[in-house]
């Protein structure tokens, strides 16, 4: 009797018809970056990073986000660095592939490009700090903080570490962001009683350095104000220290970090005095901030942790996952109503903006200001 119940209840088991799970709605999530392989400015060891943070990101919330009845779907859209202009037909092609969002370039201008390519899409910088980024659509986010609290942390910290008043502006006219930072600092540093003795616009190429420093030479500024990327910021710095051992230099985001960048690539003198802000805490500590600990990774056989890049990332798939969860689109033209009501620092990262000091020709976090 025993053997029939069980085997009764083997067929019924067997046989019942099982409740089919919930369809997933797919989430087109499309990645626009100057990650090709290959490319100098992105490197592989970048590139891989950064994607391990991604998938890290997508992994940890999947059973989140499957709960809420939806699932992602990565579009890649690398492009070499040297040729931006393919960012906004990355943008047009995701579009057409109705991607949902789309995590945008680091740098100002070349997400701006990007946003020309998009009509009714969600797109978010991680590294945009420029004015027209924070100022313009609302379905354009920056993860990073506005350009004018990057000045005033760099005023500050000049006035307190006492770096003179005059200075003289290098600055890349083909960057917004560096021009913005140029603008913003001249404004809140004429309150501090700063000058702009002389003002140089250059371009993305390395420039010739003798007129320049025959100019410092001429007017002996305390201090060159350098908001452009680390390539060229850390040619002109070499350059202008090696003929001007006294003269003291400051920075902002596109300098890089300690890890990352290509400022102190050019022998940079052991003596140089400068510093850079930007948005960033030490790795031990950004580590600790997103809970993250199994990204590390070797290289040169030193231990280093993820890029301020690959963190965004993650706070990316986080935030979204959130929001998606919370709203619960049925399309991506809810999605995009739900994106409508969002602050503009909802995509904001929690971090401080920091201080990273130049000293014996590497940068080094001196203080965070918070």
């Amino acid at each position: 009797m025993r053997l029939n119940l069980t085997i009764f209840l083997i067929f019924h088991f067997l046989t019942s018809p099982t409740k089919a799970k919930p369809k997933l709605t797919n989430i087109g999530i499309g990645i626009i970056a100057p990650l090709a392989t290959g490319n100098t400015t992105s490197s592989e060891r970048y590139r891989q990073a950064f994607e391990a943070a991604l998938f890290y990101a997508i992994g940890e919330t999947s059973n989140q986000l499957n709960s809420c009845g939806y699932k992602i779907q990565i579009h890649r859209g690398y492009y070499p660095a040297s040729k931006p202009i393919l960012a906004k037909k990355k943008a047009e092609l995701f579009e057409k592939k109705n991607v949902w969002a789309i995590y945008g370039p680091r740098r100002s201008e070349d997400l701006l490009r990007t946003f020309l390519g998009l009509k009714n899409t969600l797109l978010v910088g991680p590294m945009a700090e420029a004015h027209a980024v924070h100022q313009k659509s609302p379905l354009l986010f920056s993860m990073y903080p506005k350009m004018g609290d990057l000045a005033e942390l760099a005023v500050s910290n000049a006035v307190k570490k006492g770096y003179g008043k005059q200075y003289i502006s290098i600055v890349d006219a083909t960057c917004p962001a560096c021009i913005d930072f140029k603008l913003s600092f001249k404004k809140t540093g004429i309150k501090k009683g700063f000058s702009e003795v002389h003002s140089i616009n250059i371009t993305k190429k390395l420039p010739e350095t003798q007129k320049i420093i025959e100019q410092v030479k001429k007017l002996k500024p305390d201090f060159i104000l350098l908001p452009n990327t680390s390539k060229i910021s850390g040619y002109l710095v070499t350059k202008i220290s090696k003929a001007n051992r006294k003269i003291k230099f400051i920075g902002a985001n596109g300098w890089g970090d300690m890890h990352y960048g290509f400022l102190t690539k050019f022998g940079i003198p052991s003596e140089t005095r400068g510093f850079c802000v930007r948005a960033g805490l030490p790795y031990n500590k950004m580590k600790e901030k997103f809970n993250v600990f199994s990204l590390d990774y070797e290289w040169k056989q030193k231990n280093i942790g993820p890029n301020f890049t690959a963190y965004t990332a993650i706070h990316f798939i986080r935030t979204l996952t959130n929001s998606i969860c919370r709203t619960k689109p049925k399309s991506k033209a809810q999605f995009n109503t739900s994106v409508l009501s969002l602050q503009k620092n909802h995509f904001l990262m929690p971090v401080s903006i920091s201080i990273l000091e130049l000293r014996n020709g590497r940068l080094w976090f001196q203080k965070n200001s918070i």
